[in-house]
């Protein structure tokens, strides 16, 4: 018999030569974890009524399963349950069933749509992730919340809708979903809502997702935040304006948009510092913590002409549009000399000094340190600095330290002091007499 069943649990179905359809026998009211798992023969299986539970991957890596009818009476479909089903082109759920654990049909690439069971609370973790083929998935109106990655790579999903009871959706839900090109939110629902396709808080402060399939968006002022993973995998877009009001860039927020060509940033955007210049730019190779990670097309990172910026204030870079991949590389593999120009090598250097305290790096700031005065000078980088010592019309508690230790590192003794003793009158921090170039 290829049946093994143990107390009415079908514990395991041991695969027959030639044998693609299965009649599971009556009694059965369980299929344990695996049940049918590797079962790469089989496309039909038929469910009697007396089964209520499908386990953990029973049907996982089941790569020839078509089509599948389960009966009213199953009541709960554990995790990963038909995960890689390949081959399936669509199944029916139970009405009262409930969907328990994430990933349950991630990657049935050939999966076209799905009808929820009526009374699902959440559409779990990685449910449908890389379900290529699904074109439609309309949540029910019962759904709280939508969890990471429900419907990550769902690559011909065009619309989705958001039920007035959404409390919760969490990040990278829809990304790589490059069909996608409408969010539609209930305009009943408290805490989400929809403008030009894209999904927002309903305060719209915060961006959280830009559908994959956009090829434009315009991004209303007002808001101020521009969340975890928001443009991830848009690969439609090639130019992003973001308003002046935005503040805040959360982290892979532009990742894998590879034709993305020019992005525009706001003067106010806590992105380009010190501080976190490092995690937050050069390792573009990490795609879980960088703003744009796998950009490959990316050529012009620009800030607003009046740009006030810590990294742009002392910098200057003037080519640094035209240079920026190269520096990076250079950054990332410490190949210090092959960046030609210095008004893009050395301040990148120095940044990234001030940030790692690298010893291989510090001696080779060291030893060039002639150079690189040379070309903050004239860049005009030690005015500028000045000139916003005067205006007292930049400095933070929050940027001054970097400037700082900026100047001296670069060993410039009347801006160093100029810099403590603006510190010290306008935030009370630290005395002059306790500091030493």
């Amino acid at each position: 018999m290829p049946f093994r069943i143990e107390n009415n649990v079908l514990v395991k179905y041991k695969e027959e030569p030639g044998v693609t359809e299965v009649v599971v026998p009556e009694g059965v009211k369980r299929f344990s974890e695996g049940a049918f798992s590797g079962c790469g023969n089989i496309t039909t299986v038929r469910i009697p009524r007396s089964v209520s539970v499908i386990d953990q991957g029973a049907f996982k890596k089941c790569r020839s399963l078509r089509e599948l009818t389960l009966p009213d009476t199953v009541r709960t479909i554990e995790k990963q349950a038909f995960q890689q089903c390949t081959g399936l082109v669509s199944i029916r759920l139970p009405a009262h069933a409930y969907l328990s654990g994430g990933s349950i049909f991630s990657g049935c690439e050939n999966l076209r749509e799905i009808v929820f069971p009526a009374f699902t609370d959440s559409v779990e973790q990685s449910m449908f992730e890389n379900c290529k083929s699904l074109t439609s998935a309309p949540i029910p109106e019962s759904v709280r919340r939508i969890e990471q990655h429900a419907f990550r790579g769902c690559e011909s999903l065009t619309a989705v809708h958001i039920p007035e009871p959404t409390q919760r959706i969490d990040g990278n839900v829809f990304s790589g979903c490059t069909a996608l090109e409408q969010i539609n939110v209930s305009p009943r629902n408290m805490h989400f809502c929809t403008a030009d396709g894209a999904l927002y808080t309903k305060s719209m402060l915060e961006l959280i997702c830009c559908p994959g399939g956009k090829r434009q968006i315009t991004i209303p002022a007002g808001v101020t935040r521009i969340g975890n993973g928001a443009f991830r995998k848009c690969r439609h877009l090639t130019e992003i304006v973001l308003p002046e009001s935005v503040k805040d860039i959360r982290e892979a927020a532009f990742s894998g948009c590879t034709n993305l060509r020019e992005i525009v940033l706001p003067k106010s955007a806590q992105l380009f510092s010190a501080g976190n210049w490092r995690n937050r730019m050069l390792h573009k190779e990490d795609p879980a913590d960088v703003r744009f990670a796998g950009c490959d097309a990316l050529e012009v990172i620009r800030l607003r002409p009046d740009d006030p910026a810590l990294y742009r204030a002392y910098t200057a870079v003037p080519n640094l549009d035209d240079n920026l991949n190269s520096a990076l590389n250079m950054l990332r593999t410490r190949e210090y000399e092959k960046v030609i120009s210095p008004t893009v090598k050395y301040p990148l250097l120095l940044l990234e000094y001030l940030h790692t305290q690298d010893t291989r790096l510090g001696a080779y700031l060291s030893a060039h340190l002639g150079e690189i005065v040379r070309a903050c000078e004239d860049a005009g980088d030690f005015r500028r600095i000045m000139a916003h010592v005067q205006a007292e019309d930049y400095f933070t508690p929050e940027n001054i330290d970097g400037y700082i230790a900026l100047v001296q590192l670069l060993q410039q003794t009347e801006l160093f002091m100029a810099l403590v003793n603006y510190k010290n009158a306008h935030f009370g921090f630290g005395d002059p007499k306790q500091m030493r170039l």
